[in-house]
């Protein structure tokens, strides 16, 4: 199945849950913002390797998931606010995994709920086009399969975030669309403690928009006008 991405800040998000439609939290956007934010699993979303944990998994009455063994599988502390500010920008989000388990990790994104979507993380995806779960060195076949998903979309629209800087450099390596860095994945390497965090997803949004040229039509019409409108109000007329 795959999924067509609309480039307007409003994005109808669905996957294997119902479609809810969420509305960007500013528009027009007066920065450049990424068409897709790729997520890591292990030591970005979560702080352990999901192939190495015991399921079945079960959500307890404190709220906690664990695995068979009781093992907590809690995410990192700002993985929720991280994608929930996310979701809430209109940006869709997908998944780059080179876990051996996907069916490990699926079952854990369906029991890790984002409380202001109402929904699970893995619910929160476009599609299961967005959820790519396999071991492969470099992550290329991952960014090919999203990228096939999103019709008009290029690799220079998407942010990514991981743990690993030799993955990092891969996927940079293998999107340079012609060679070129300004066309490929921007990256941003997360501290494997912490996990994701809101600076982190604050960085990547200055560093995609400093890297400039790829601001959508509309964006570049609204501050056109908005660069006239300043001009003609510092006009002195005598």
């Amino acid at each position: 199945m795959s999924s067509s991405i609309p480039e307007s800040s409003a994005v109808a998000m669905g996957g294997a849950g119902a479609g809810v439609a969420i509305a960007a939290t500013a528009s027009p956007r007066e920065i450049s913002l990424p068409r897709l934010i790729v997520f890591d699993l292990d030591y970005t979303l979560w702080p352990f390797e999901v192939e190495k944990l015991s399921p079945p998994f079960a959500l307890g009455e404190d709220r906690i998931i664990r695995d068979s063994t009781g093992r907590d599988c809690s995410c990192f502390p700002e993985t929720i606010p991280v994608l929930e500010r996310a979701i809430a920008a209109g940006i869709p989000i997908a998944i780059a995994s080179r876990t051996g388990k996907p069916d490990f990790a699926e079952a854990l994104l369906r029991l890790i709920r984002l409380p202001s979507a109402d929904r699970s993380i893995f619910e929160a995806l476009p599609s299961r086009d967005f959820f790519q779960a396999f071991p492969e060195k470099n992550k290329k076949k991952h960014f090919e399969n999203v990228l096939a998903a999103m019709p008009g979309a290029s690799y220079n629209q998407f942010l990514f975030f991981d743990d690993d800087q030799a993955i990092i450099d891969g996927v940079k390596a293998v999107t340079a669309v012609g060679g070129k860095k300004i066309n490929s994945v921007v990256c941003i390497k997360i501290n494997e403690t912490a996990g994701v965090t809101l600076k982190d997803l604050e960085c990547g949004f200055g560093k995609f928009t400093s890297r400039g040229g790829r601001r959508s039509r509309k964006e570049k019409k609204y501050l056109k006008r908005r660069k006239s409108h300043k001009r003609l109000k510092n006009i002195r007329l005598y």
